[in-house]
């Protein structure tokens, strides 16, 4: 399995730990106009440094509460 593919293995098994459906890596969340929020870093097993890890703010349970306030 590449780097890749094994990064983004990690981050689909941390959407079960952290409650949301869609992750993404630091490096993709700086390439990005959408709004995210940081979810913090994660030791992830094959991957020698730990990941810092975002959602996308609009993917978040608590956005779509807020959005429906609005």
């Amino acid at each position: 399995m590449g780097v890749a593919v094994n990064r983004t293995a990690r981050l689909e098994s941390l959407t079960k730990q952290i409650g949301t459906p869609l992750l993404i890596s630091d490096v993709l969340a700086s390439h990005i106009t959408e709004p995210t929020v940081c979810c913090g870093d994660f030791a992830v097993k094959g991957v020698a440094a730990p990941l810092t890890v975002h959602a996308l703010q609009s993917a978040l349970p608590f956005a779509k509460v807020a959005e429906g306030n609005a």
